[in-house]
């Protein structure tokens, strides 16, 4: 019995953070400097081998943003203070997608699932959204 929970635990820490780096890869940047919508997209894009319309990046070089949910098993949640946010819309045929950048601060909605961020759910420019 001790042997299957072990291998429940196991598993279930393994998704969890298989959600946070595909979380990470498909909307945390360190730094917008380096925030080119050609080079972050082209990654996303081979996975759907399609343009994806438009993906929101979050600039978070310190790691809050894994920090917001902290406390929170399951459900959503929404920052106290704004984040710098990188936009990048678009689109074409694929291979060739295109993309314009926006950047922005903005507070951010999430999900959290096993204490860690899983889905981007949205953002608003005013507090409380």
């Amino acid at each position: 019995m001790r042997m299957q929970f072990a291998c429940l635990l196991l598993m279930l820490l393994s998704v969890s953070a298989v959600n946070w780096l595909s979380f990470t890869d498909k909307h945390i940047i360190q730094d917008q400097q380096n925030g080119d919508c050609k080079i972050r997209m082209k990654h996303i894009n081979r996975v759907y081998k399609t343009c994806k319309d438009i993906n929101t990046f979050i600039v978070d070089f310190t790691g809050t943003v894994n920090n917001l949910c902290l406390g929170k098993y399951t459900g959503i949640v929404t920052s106290s203070l704004p984040y710098d946010l990188m936009i990048c819309k678009g689109g074409g045929t694929f291979p060739n997608c295109r993309y314009n950048k926006q950047t922005f601060p903005a507070y951010i909605q999430i999900r959290c699932n096993n204490y860690q961020p899983e889905h981007y759910v949205g953002h608003s420019r005013r507090p409380g959204f």
